[in-house]
């Protein structure tokens, strides 16, 4: 029989016990899970995970058994309780997806461009010299530009220096069209006592290896309830968490893939997740995201390039 994980006996009022430094734990803060004696918890994964994944996320699968996708070795970061902070990372991870996606496109037509610019250069000379207008020699003279240095890729402005109705624009068509292939909240039930132990158990980063915790306790000065979880805490935690309580909210749940519904739960939009814990529009919150200082120039409307482009990397963790 497995022992439980050790549980540090923190104060919920924010006092000072057996001389560790606060940790940022409220159990006024928790949020009821679905199924009675239950805490509802969340986790926002950068875009969803396959089976075996080298990334974070978390599935159901037979029997409505919830599992970590990258193993029970690695940290997982779990937010009990606070939606607002699901949403958050959701902006985030939303904000690192457009740009990534605009700066492709950028970059692409850049490219064609010069690649353009050098076949009219070489049509015009064409009889005075040696070149010749076409697509091979036209994209190996660019190639050859980029290696001198003679060519370089600008950052695009679109977005970035954008006003916040036409961020808001970008956000809307982006986050849209990704379906299933942008960010992903996933909410579960955690049994209370299990929730109690874990929160209780968990000590801030530099309190660690002196107490041999594998529950730490993040945002000290914000969010309450943050943390990640590795080891037998992880193994803990998901022991406690209630079969067949995994949500999963997309922006549209409409471009969905059978492989991603299979192991999601219950799916719903992140429109009625928004409703539900009162939360302001996640594409506001995007728009609204490291907004550009009012003496930058602005991009209208009417520039906004309409097509994905391939996701950003995303760091093993």
């Amino acid at each position: 029989m497995d022992k439980p994980i050790r549980p540090f006996a923190h104060a919920i009022d924010g006092r000072i016990v057996a001389n560790k430094k606060l940790v940022n734990v409220d159990d006024r803060h928790l949020t009821p899970g679905n199924k009675e004696g239950s805490q509802r918890a969340f986790t926002t994964v950068f875009a969803p995970a396959k089976p075996g994944s080298a990334y974070k996320d978390i599935h159901e699968g037979l029997g409505g058994k919830i599992t970590p996708v990258e193993g029970s070795t690695k940290q997982t970061w779990i937010n009990f309780g606070d939606a607002q902070r699901a949403q958050y990372y959701v902006a985030s991870y939303s904000e690192q997806h457009i740009k990534s996606d605009l700066k492709q496109s950028f970059n692409i037509a850049q490219q064609a461009a010069d690649v353009g610019r050098i076949m009219q250069e070489r049509k015009k000379a064409k009889g005075k010299s040696s070149g010749f207008s076409s697509m091979k020699t036209a994209l190996e003279a660019h190639k050859a530009r980029k290696n001198r240095n003679q060519f370089q890729l600008q950052a695009p402005s679109l977005f970035i220096n954008s006003q916040t109705a036409t961020r808001e624009k970008i956000a809307s068509q982006r986050m849209n069209a990704w379906g299933d292939a942008g960010p992903v909240i996933r909410g579960f039930d955690v049994e209370n006592k299990t929730t109690r132990e874990i929160l209780m158990s968990s000590v801030v980063e530099e309190d660690k290896k002196a107490t041999r915790s594998e529950v730490i306790n993040v945002d000290q000065n914000k969010a309450a309830n943050q943390v990640g979880v590795s080891g037998k805490g992880k193994q803990h935690l998901f022991k406690g968490i209630l079969p067949s309580s995994l949500g999963s909210v997309v922006f549209n749940p409409q471009n969905m893939s059978d492989q991603f519904s299979k192991t999601s739960g219950q799916v719903s939009s992140l429109n009625h997740f928004e409703k539900k814990y009162g939360l302001f529009s996640t594409v506001g919150v995007v728009a609204r995201l490291n907004q550009p200082s009012p003496n930058r120039p602005t991009v209208a409307a009417e520039s906004i390039v309409d097509r994905r482009s391939k996701r950003p990397r995303r760091e093993r963790k």
